[in-house]
């Protein structure tokens, strides 16, 4: 009876730090978040903002969305086929899917809104990063930071990968190391965009035409 009771103290005991662990990464999550926003409403509200010179592609770009917005119930195979119909190089392909998933992020909840897309991009962009983390965790931070570069070239695209591996594994207690090490590289990540946002802000404006 004492060796059960002192197994169930210490139990409860284990669970009670898990979740306080869990409140202190929803607390520390929530606070990078907010800056992370803030930031873009600081940009959003500059009397000039930063005006980047558009490729040649964008036209094409806004064409294949607005179509591929339409279809309710895409599936990952038809949005890759509709992909490379389009845009015959991977690099376009990617331009192309990114720019999908900003916009429907940016509508998400409303009535312009397709779920079922935002869905099948979302998984298909930063979905697969946080598949390779469960497959072979990182040890620390410089491992982390190649995984990242070799799939995310922009720094950008970088905090959406680690902002849904850090939704996708922190209810998993084995994967509670890759989770700390994955906080950390967004706090940096979050840090050097806004350092390079407001130096867009603040430094020079590209013409559009």
């Amino acid at each position: 009876m004492i060796i059960e009771s002192s197994l169930q103290a210490a139990d409860l005991k284990s669970r009670n730090e898990l979740s306080v662990h869990r409140r202190q990464d929803e607390v520390r999550m929530s606070s990078l978040m907010r800056e992370s926003i803030q930031q873009e409403i600081n940009v959003k509200k500059e009397v000039n903002p930063p005006v980047v010179k558009a490729s040649s592609d964008v036209s094409m770009v806004k064409a294949w969305y607005e179509n591929i917005k339409t279809q309710q119930n895409i599936t990952r195979q038809a949005l890759i086929s509709e992909l490379k119909q389009a845009f015959p190089e991977l690099a376009s392909q990617k331009e192309a899917m990114w720019y999908a998933y900003n916009k429907e992020k940016s509508i998400k909840g409303t009535d312009e809104a397709n779920s079922n897309l935002l869905d099948v991009l979302k998984q298909e962009l930063v979905g697969d990063f946080a598949n390779e983390l469960r497959a072979v965790p990182p040890s620390d931070n410089d491992q982390l930071r190649q995984m990242l570069s070799e799939k995310y070239s922009l720094s950008a695209h970088k905090e959406q990968a680690l902002w849904h591996a850090w939704e996708d594994l922190k209810a998993v207690p084995e994967m509670k190391p890759v989770v700390d090490l994955v906080r950390q590289e967004l706090s940096l990540v979050i840090s050097k965009n806004a350092i390079v946002k407001n130096m867009l802000t603040h430094s020079h404006k590209l013409d559009l035409s």
